[in-house]
């Protein structure tokens, strides 16, 4: 090609290429009212392939025209302006429509005139965002190409920008969601979808893994997957159909790091010493650099995940552990007949069983929260009780015994042997108070009956020994 001047021919009318195979185009926004201006771009650049890619010309001959395919394809990579068509601010009116309207930052946006002296050069870079400002006359072949160039170079700078920008809030969102999971499954098709949506990948191209060394064995289990592939989420991996990412797994497991190959992406992630996953991307290209910055800070966070869902299930079992100690706590002592109850430091019950809440005609619930002398009807009982609670949380006794009257709900009145005592920290601390009552009614009738006969007995032998003396007292 030769460093000459445009020349302005007469060309064909066609518009874009037709769609082939292989990288996207780069989409290159041409607006003059002049025909031969648009042969000659097309002329000089529809055969032209600039960093790999091909271009897609866009042709509008004034500003409704060029509205409609900015508004269409807003991916527009660079675009050529006329400035005077329609009216004499045309196209600087187009430039504020791209950039405030639309919100097209990273368009490339070059302004070119055929009457220099209309719209001064330095003015307009002051009064709007553009990038170059060229006369018709001044772009020869060579100029236009290398011009286009260095605007699509800086346009796919921005983009990537754009992109990792875009990226790294997706997966500060991301983290946040995934923080929420508090299940290996869902955490997984958490995963899935935000890398899905990362790096436009379709659902069934990811696959996650999940091997835990402690509970599960050295075996790699199925935990996220999509589309085909679903069915065999919770089985082993080697049951995949695909042996591609079986092996592809298997390389990054063993390697222990990620794995990037020419059409695939494999992801290792260690959560914890005995923890660890894969990702398998089927992304169909290699994976650039600024993606696999991405990718690692990305990585960085859902490791994060893991270990927090691994943290949850471990609480998990615990607390379901401890429920069920609590439950058969709760069972043992409501089939004990003995009145049972702890109190805390302010004296405000903790735990009680059926016996005692049914001797106060409560419910045990009822009693929670509150002081055991306010469940008391007897005032005199219910100060002994608070007495006996100060001097065991305040130390000044280590053991209280007492036995005491108790009058039911159904009026009769009931003797109990109350033992109480404190239980406490390992720094020797009064953390609680246990009480327990034993009904010793029966014991108390029996003794009763005891005193009763014996006083009888001892009467009837006062009797006997009167009769016996006679009435001068002699026997």
């Amino acid at each position: 090609m030769h460093d000459d001047l445009i020349a302005f021919t007469d060309e064909s009318e066609e518009r874009d290429l037709p769609a082939t195979a292989g990288p996207p185009p780069w989409k290159v926004l041409i607006v003059d009212d002049d025909p031969e201006v648009h042969s000659v771009t097309r002329f000089v650049l529809q055969d032209l392939r600039i960093f790999g890619r091909p271009l897609r010309l866009l042709y509008a001959y004034d500003g409704k025209q060029a509205r409609a395919l900015l508004r269409e394809h807003l991916d527009i990579a660079v675009a050529l302006l006329d400035v005077v068509m329609e009216t004499d601010q045309a196209g600087l009116e187009l430039v504020g429509h791209i950039r405030d309207t639309l919100g097209l930052l990273e368009c490339r946006i070059i302004l070119r005139t055929g009457q220099p002296g209309h719209a001064p050069e330095l003015a307009v870079f002051n009064a709007y965002d553009i990038n170059d400002y060229r006369t018709k006359a001044e772009l020869t072949h060579h100029r236009l190409i290398t011009l286009v160039s260095a605007a699509l170079r800086s346009y796919q700078q921005l983009h990537a920008l754009a992109e990792h920008r875009r990226g790294l809030e997706l997966i500060v969102r991301a983290a946040a969601d995934l923080m929420k999971q508090h299940a290996i499954a869902d955490l997984a098709e958490g995963v899935l979808t935000q890398l899905a949506a990362l790096f436009d990948l379709p659902q069934d191209g990811i696959v996650c893994v999940h091997r835990d060394s402690m509970h599960g064995g050295e075996r790699c289990h199925v935990v996220g997957a999509a589309g085909r592939l679903a069915p065999y989420i919770a089985q082993p991996l080697e049951a995949l159909p695909d042996l591609r990412i079986i092996s592809a797994i298997q390389a990054g497991l063993e390697r222990r790091r990620h794995v990037f190959g020419p059409d695939h992406t494999v992801l290792y992630l260690k959560a914890t010493s005995h923890q660890e996953a894969a990702i398998f991307l089927d992304s169909g290209h290699a994976i650039t650099t600024l993606d696999r910055s991405l990718l690692d800070a990305f990585v960085a966070n859902i490791a994060a995940c893991f270990r927090n869902v691994r943290l949850f299930e471990h609480l998990l079992r615990s607390q379901r552990q401890t429920d069920r100690q609590r439950q058969f706590l709760r069972t043992v002592i409501d089939a004990n007949p003995h009145l049972m109850y702890v109190e805390d430091r302010e004296g405000r019950i903790v735990l009680a069983n059926r016996s005692l809440a049914a001797s106060l005609g409560l419910a045990p619930e009822r009693m929670i929260g509150r002081a055991l002398p306010d469940c008391v009807a007897d005032p005199e009982f219910a100060r002994t009780l608070l007495d006996d609670d100060r001097a065991i949380l305040g130390r000044t006794r280590d053991r209280i015994e007492r036995e005491s009257p108790l009058v039911d709900p159904t009026g009769q009145t009931r003797w109990f042997h109350t033992v109480k005592a404190p239980l406490k920290n390992e720094a020797d601390e009064v953390e609680h108070l246990i009480g327990v009552g034993i009904d010793i009614t029966e014991h108390k009738r029996l003794e009763e009956q005891l005193k009763s006969a014996l006083r009888e007995k001892e009467a009837l032998i006062a009797e006997i020994q009167g009769r016996k003396e006679g009435p001068t007292g002699r026997a």
